[in-house]
């Protein structure tokens, strides 16, 4: 009777030890490992801005491009292109209104995939005005988008080394929104 009550209080002292392994590697990895500290205010939250900026117009390679429902075909930009859902909510004219960093993806016919960058503004009284896209080239696998400090944002992705690899080589691009233009922070 004896050897059976030991065994059941080690198995309870494991359980309790792995829980607590557990937890302590959960907290690590959550709290300590995290190195994005940057905290914003938060403005009143918007609306479905990305739905909405899919029946805008973008220029797009000096190519105007006016989206129906998220996606287009134009003359000028072979292939389908559209608005992806992944997108950044950040005020960038501070005028506590959220605004919406998006992607824009142009699948060619030719198998070849080209990645956008623009930024969607939400004006006070509610109107949309977007600024001019810039190229995050071919190929691209979009990682994530990150807000920085003084109204900036980074967007992380792999691109290809040749046009029929898989995207594979890291690339972090940091750009800023100054009035109605989105321009590139290129590191000195």
């Amino acid at each position: 009777h004896m050897k059976s009550s030991i065994s059941t209080k080690r198995k309870i002292l494991l359980i309790v030890a792995l829980l607590v392994v557990l937890v302590g590697a959960y907290v690590v990895v959550n709290f300590v490992l995290k190195k994005e500290t940057y905290v914003r205010t938060v403005p009143t939250v918007s609306r479905d801005v990305v739905a909405e900026a899919g029946n805008m117009n973008f220029s797009i390679q000096g190519v105007d491009v006016k989206f129906d429902d998220g996606t287009a075909r134009v003359e000028g930009l072979p292939g389908s292109v559209k608005i992806m859902s992944k997108s950044l909510e950040i005020d960038f004219n501070s005028d506590r209104v959220m605004d919406r960093a998006v992607i824009i993806k142009n699948d060619r016919e030719d198998g070849t995939v080209y990645f956008y960058a623009s930024v969607v503004l939400v004006g006070q009284d509610g109107t949309l005005t977007n600024t001019n896209t810039i190229s995050l080239g071919e190929g691209s696998l979009i990682q994530r988008m990150l807000e920085l400090p003084n109204n900036t944002f980074s967007i992380e992705y792999l691109e290809r080394k040749n046009p029929k690899d898989a995207p594979s080589i890291p690339r972090k691009r940091t750009f800023q929104v100054e009035g109605y233009a989105l321009s590139e922070i290129v590191k000195k």
